[in-house]
C-alpha cells in the first residue's frame, strides 16, 4: 500500500501529490507516464492547430516542407523528454495514432482511400514514432554510458536495490527498455558499453540498427496484411 513521503524543509511538511512537474515533464508518484503522454499530445495537438489554416490546408506549399516544419514545431512538443520515457504498448499506441492522424492530414490522406500506415510513413518521407524515441532512446543512453562513475544517471541506470525482493513478473524498467531496444535494432548488450565509449561509432551503430528495426516491422504488417487478405480471399470463394 502506498504511503506519501514525509519530506519537511526547514521544518515545513511539503505537501505530497500525485502529479508534479518538473523542467517540463509532468511526473507521478507511481512513475506511470499516462499524465505526461496526455500532455504531450494536447501540447503537440494545440501547435498542430495554429498552423492549420497558414499551413496544413495550403496546396501551394510542398508536402516535404510541410512534414519539415512538422517535424520542427509538432513533434518537438509531442517528444520532448522521449530518451527517457518507459512505455506500455498501449501508450505508444496513443502516440502512433496522433503521429498517423496528423500526417494524414498533411499529405490529405482520407479514410476511403484505403491507405495503409507504412505507406503514410513512406509518402511523407518520415519515419515512425517508435524509431523516434528508440533513436532518442539509445543516443541518450550513450551518453550515460560515457559519464563519470559518480553521476546520477549511470549510477541510476546501473543500480541495483540493495535490499528487499523484487516483484516477479516483466518489469517496465529504464534498463528493461533499452535492453528491448537493444535487441530489436540488432546491437549486443554485452558490447555497449564498448560502442558508446566512441561517440561517432555509436551514432552510426544506433542509425543503422533503428533503420533495421524499422524495416523488420515494416516487412512484419506487410506480411501480415497479405495473410489477411489471403485468408478474406479464401472465405469469398464458392463452397
Amino acid at each position: 500500500m502506498y504511503e506519501p513521503p514525509a519530506i519537511t524543509i526547514e521544518g515545513k511538511l511539503l505537501n505530497a501529490v500525485d502529479n508534479f512537474k518538473y523542467l517540463g515533464s509532468i511526473v507521478s508518484n507511481d512513475a506511470s507516464f499516462d499524465a505526461e503522454i496526455t500532455a504531450r499530445i494536447a501540447k503537440a495537438t494545440a501547435a498542430f492547430g495554429r498552423l492549420s489554416k497558414r499551413l496544413w490546408t495550403n496546396s501551394g506549399i510542398r508536402l516535404d516542407t510541410k512534414i519539415g516544419v512538422y517535424k520542427a514545431a509538432v513533434l518537438t512538443s509531442l517528444l520532448y523528454g522521449c530518451e527517457t520515457w518507459t512505455l506500455t504498448k498501449k501508450q505508444l499506441r496513443l502516440l502512433e495514432k496522433f503521429h498517423q492522424t496528423t500526417l494524414r492530414k498533411i499529405a490529405r490522406i482520407k479514410w476511403f482511400h484505403k491507405v495503409t500506415n507504412y505507406e503514410v510513413l513512406s509518402r511523407c518521407k518520415i519515419s515512425s514514432l517508435q524509431s523516434m524515441i528508440d533513436r532518442a532512446r539509445l543516443r541518450w543512453t550513450g551518453h550515460v554510458v560515457r559519464m563519470k562513475d559518480d553521476r546520477i544517471p549511470k549510477a541510476l541506470l546501473y543500480g541495483r536495490l540493495a535490499t528487499g525482493i523484487p516483484k516477479r513478473g516483466n518489469h517496465n524498467t529504464y534498463l528493461n527498455s533499452v535492453k528491448s531496444t537493444l535487441r530489436e535494432c540488432g546491437i549486443n548488450c554485452m558490447h555497449l558499453e564498448e560502442l558508446a565509449s566512441v561517440r561517432d561509432i555509436w551514432r552510426d551503430t544506433v542509425k543503422t540498427g533503428v533503420a533495421g528495426a524499422e524495416e523488420d516491422r515494416i516487412e512484419r504488417l506487410i506480411e501480415k496484411r497479405q495473410k489477411r487478405k489471403a485468408r478474406a480471399d479464401l472465405a469469398r470463394l464458392p463452397t
